[in-house]
């Protein structure tokens, strides 16, 4: 039993580990406060920075960013945030609301206007 036990554990450890994705990092206009989005815009988006091992999404004053890809919201992530001055910032998520595709009549994650939502605590 207690090889079967040390067997799921390694399993479960190794699966773990090759779905990681990069930390996420948000900076945040100075003494931002309130609500901030990131929403999929595939055709008008900026392009996902990545930077010193990490997503870097900065957002912008009005409090919403445009990406072409949000990919790595949807792996296991590290998200943390902070002021251009490197000041830490707690945030907490929100949610993620689904794009809707008029054509196909139905919402879905894979569609443009999904918005991740992130509220500064």
């Amino acid at each position: 039993m207690r090889l079967l036990t040390l067997f799921v554990a390694a399993l479960m450890a190794a699966a773990g580990c090759s779905s990681s994705g990069k930390p996420v990092l948000f900076v945040l206009p100075a003494g931002f406060r309130g609500e901030f989005r990131v929403v999929k815009d595939s055709a008008q988006g900026a392009e996902l920075v990545e930077r010193g091992g990490e997503w870097v999404f900065e957002i912008p004053p009005s409090g919403v960013l445009r990406v072409k890809d949000d990919r790595p919201f949807y792996r296991w992530h590290v998200e943390r945030a902070r002021y251009p001055d490197g000041r830490a910032v707690t945030i907490e998520g929100v949610g993620t609301r689904a794009g809707f595709s008029a054509s196909q009549g139905d919402s879905s994650t894979d569609y443009d206007g999904t918005t991740h939502t992130w509220r500064v605590r």
